[in-house]
């Protein structure tokens, strides 16, 4: 069901309730759970910090970008108009509503800036650092279990991507914090740092270091240059190289960089930094390749780097803009041609640990298999509960569950 924008005028403020519930928080800004129009929602407003130290014009700048962006992606001419943007509301979080002053976008009755934004089930970083019921099989078969999760992920955020570049906006931030499932489907939310192609030069001051492009990590060296300009205008490619990254830190379940850049920063302690991370900013800005195979060899739980993985990733993560592949190319890339096949996919994430189909599943088992498909936890629940109701409540074996999920 598509989404459907409003703005929340002063008399209507009051129909929004904020729980004590924080789902997550960053340097600008703090989400919360809430509750708008009888509906669970997450609700985005600046922390505490930003609101006492950061002056109302800011605010208001950088609250109008994201929503302008969000918007813009969902405007139905733009949609009917070009057939390819037809997945921006599938593929990034929607815009329920937002805070207004006279009618346009701005601060509420309170002061407070707030965005309402669709209520997500779980952060890209979340999911890689939770336990895995088929790690075993996953380390084992390269081409199976991960190879899904993989082409959900990388499928998904391509088609975010391809959805903000064709309208001529670069996100500029994407990272796994940023990305999060809905129910099934992988979105990218956060906007706040989205800029279009004409707005000027980025700001270096809100790039994440791990994610940044080697063309950012160049602007960032000239900026202790003070011969040179330090600026560089936001193009599509930093996005892409970002991706790139956040692809690495799926297939080492965890954060793939994390551990060079350590040892980057380290020997730069030895000599006077100009820059914060000069370390890790000067080997991102060289003129030295990305070896893959290194990496994956020095990180451990890695899956195996073969030569469809590498040709795929190859264009992604080159260290010159101009040989990056667009987003659209990615999305519907060879590589990521997998789809998932319901009681077979089920069927392996069982497999990787129990090998009798007769095996005795207790209620929690079944819930992280549904979970891990792609159920929402609460959903899931559901479905579980209608099992009980049908067959009994008692321990089930393979076979039965399966059947009630694919037969019944």
């Amino acid at each position: 069901m598509e989404a459907s924008t409003q703005s929340i005028a002063a008399d209507s403020i009051s129909d929004l309730c904020l729980r004590d519930e924080i789902l997550g928080a960053g340097g600008w800004s703090v989400v919360y759970k809430g509750d708008f129009c009888g509906h669970e929602v997450a609700v985005k407003t600046f922390n505490s910090q930003v609101r006492r130290d950061v002056e109302e014009r800011v605010q208001r700048h950088r609250f109008l970008k994201e929503v302008k962006a969000l918007k813009a992606l969902g405007q139905r001419e733009i949609q009917l108009s070009q057939p390819d943007m037809t997945d921006a509301q599938k593929f990034i979080v929607n815009l329920l509503a937002y805070s207004n002053s006279g009618g346009v976008p701005g601060p509420a009755p309170n002061g407070h800036f707030y965005t309402i934004l669709e209520l997500g089930h779980s952060r890209l970083d979340q999911w890689l650092r939770r336990p895995r019921s088929d790690q075993t099989a996953r380390r084992t078969d390269s081409h199976q279990m991960w190879h899904f999760d993989f082409c959900d992920i990388a499928r998904s955020v391509f088609a975010a991507l391809h959805c903000l570049h064709v309208r001529g906006l670069v996100h500029l931030d994407v990272k796994p914090q940023n990305i999060m499932r809905f129910g099934h489907q992988w979105k990218l939310i956060d906007l706040e740092s989205c800029m279009s192609l004409a707005d000027g030069s980025v700001s270096i001051a809100d790039i994440t270091p791990l994610y940044a492009s080697p063309e950012l990590a160049q602007a960032v060296l000239c900026r202790a240059d003070p011969t040179a300009t330090g600026l560089v205008p936001p193009h599509p490619t930093m996005d892409i190289w970002a991706a790139g990254v956040v692809l690495l830190d799926v297939l080492a379940e965890g954060c793939c960089f994390d551990e060079m850049k350590a040892s980057l920063d380290l020997a730069a302690l030895f000599e006077e930094e100009a820059v914060l991370n000069e370390g890790w900013f000067r080997w991102l800005s060289s003129s030295e390749p990305l070896d893959l195979h290194s990496l994956f060899a020095a990180t451990p739980g890695a899956c195996k780097l073969d030569h469809q993985l590498e040709l795929f990733l190859d264009p992604i993560l080159t260290k010159e803009p101009g040989l990056r592949a667009s987003a659209l190319q990615l999305r519907d890339h060879q590589f990521l041609n997998v789809h998932r096949q319901g009681r077979h996919q089920v069927e392996k994430v069982f497999r990787g640990c129990r090998d009798k189909e007769d095996f005795m599943l207790s209620f929690d088992m079944l819930v992280d298999v549904l979970v891990y498909i792609g159920v929402a936890e609460k959903d899931a629940d559901t479905i579980l509960d209608a099992m009980c109701h049908q067959m009994g409540n008692h321990p089930f074996t393979f076979a039965s569950f399966l059947n009630f999920l694919y037969l019944a």
